[in-house]
């Protein structure tokens, strides 16, 4: 998670007298049914950004059930080969969704 991003949750937090995980979380489960519609529509390989996150200050971990058929069809369109597995790119995916997404709500709310 980038840092002015962060910083701008640590205000919110500080604010509602809670921790900075609690605020990202909640911008996160805004953001989270949308992501599983995404992938169950399904997501084309050149969607996903292939560079790392450079300024990564807080760390921010999530699971999302999808049903088999998304993952099977996520699996042939990202590791068609088996290589990789789906972990690293659909996290990198993610990332960046939620990335915008948290800049969004942050605004929204006047953070």
């Amino acid at each position: 998670m980038p840092t002015d991003l962060v910083s701008r949750a640590e205000v919110w937090a500080t604010k509602a007298r809670c921790p900075v995980g609690a605020v990202i979380r909640k911008g996160f489960k805004e953001l989270r049914p949308v992501l599983i519609e995404q992938i169950e529509r399904g997501i084309r390989y050149t969607e996903i950004p292939h560079e790392r996150i450079s300024d990564a200050s807080y760390n921010f971990d999530t699971t999302m059930m999808v049903s088999a058929e998304a993952y099977d069809k996520l699996a042939a369109e990202i590791d068609p080969e088996d290589m990789t597995g789906l972990e690293a790119p659909m996290s990198r995916w993610t990332r960046v969704k939620f990335i915008e997404s948290l800049d969004r709500y942050l605004t929204q709310k006047g953070y």
